[in-house]
């Protein structure tokens, strides 16, 4: 039964490979493993103070640069990628629950934020957004980019 699942992986595997060459060769990041998934969304914490609207995402594993941030007029759209690690030897996985390629994360915002002055960072895991807000309602209709 073993041998019958070291089989069936490695043609799975062989299918990645030609798959991923194939869409190397049309200029498209492709892996057999996260495209058979749906974009996954990140736990997230969204809370209001006085001064600000914070957003919290957990989400360990990722590079600065492969996290986008927008704000639009009334939704806040973070999207990125956490690319899974390269693993040179043949393997056979006995237990697959961490998420890896694209999410997003598509939040409602109030229209008392003053989109401009959003600040973004990412530390230990965690990516942190702060939008300041406003006594009085903003109406922007400009997307703007928030870098972290």
């Amino acid at each position: 039964m073993a041998s019958e699942s070291l089989k069936f992986l490695g043609r799975l595997k062989r299918l990645e490979g030609q798959l991923s060459r194939l869409a190397s060769e049309m200029s498209v990041n492709f892996s057999f493993s996260n495209s058979c998934a749906a974009l996954w969304r990140p736990p997230t914490d969204v809370y209001e103070t006085e001064s600000e609207l914070v957003v919290c995402i957990e989400a360990p594993g990722l590079h600065v640069d492969d996290i986008s941030i927008e704000l639009h007029p009334d939704t806040l759209v973070v999207r990125g990628v956490r690319r899974e690690p390269r693993r040179d030897e043949k393997c056979v996985y006995h237990q697959l629950e961490i998420r890896y390629g694209l999410f997003e994360c598509v939040l409602h915002v109030p229209r008392c934020v003053a989109p401009e002055g959003g600040v973004a960072t990412y530390r230990d895991g965690f990516l942190f957004i702060h939008i300041p807000k406003r006594n009085e309602r903003i109406e922007h209709t400009e997307v703007i980019r928030l870098r972290i």
